[in-house]
């Protein structure tokens, strides 16, 4: 369960003395435009550049950017002020798994067309999700979290 992208870019954040804290990266999904994402753990590098890969996404979603959709569409739209940046990319999908995480959270899991993303969902949250449902988030922060 991953999204299959091209990297384009990555680049340091935070840098002191020459030694950098955070990286961002530019990702492009299959068959779709290129976003900007935050990379925490710098698990992409370099070597990468260019390559498709298959990365795991992690979005940062609030309850009030989660809706869901009647439209079957499933795809990642970036933010057309700051596509390169990580914040408010928008996804739409089928929910295809939810897993309890503990008392307070579901994983949910998106297929977006190309692949898959997920996000934490509090189960107190006004709005739930099934799988088989349709939704669009909205995401604070879209990050790479492992490959």
């Amino acid at each position: 369960m991953a999204l299959d992208v091209t990297l384009v870019d990555l680049y340091p954040e935070n840098e002191y003395e020459g030694v950098a804290y955070e990286q961002r990266v530019v990702i492009r999904p299959s068959g779709g435009n290129a976003l900007g994402a935050f990379d925490p753990d710098f698990v992409l590098d370099e070597s990468l550049l260019g390559a498709e890969i298959s990365v795991e996404v992690s979005l940062l979603v609030g309850d009030a950017s989660l809706e869901h959709v009647k439209e079957t569409e499933r795809g990642i739209t970036p933010n057309t002020g700051h596509p390169r940046g990580y914040h408010h990319h928008t996804y739409s999908g089928r929910v295809v798994d939810v897993t309890s995480v503990d008392e307070r959270l579901n994983r949910v899991t998106l297929d977006v067309g190309c692949g898959t993303v997920y996000f934490y969902h509090p189960t107190s949250a006004d709005t739930q999700v099934r799988p088989g449902e349709f939704v669009r988030v909205t995401p604070v922060r879209t990050d790479i979290a492992g490959r």
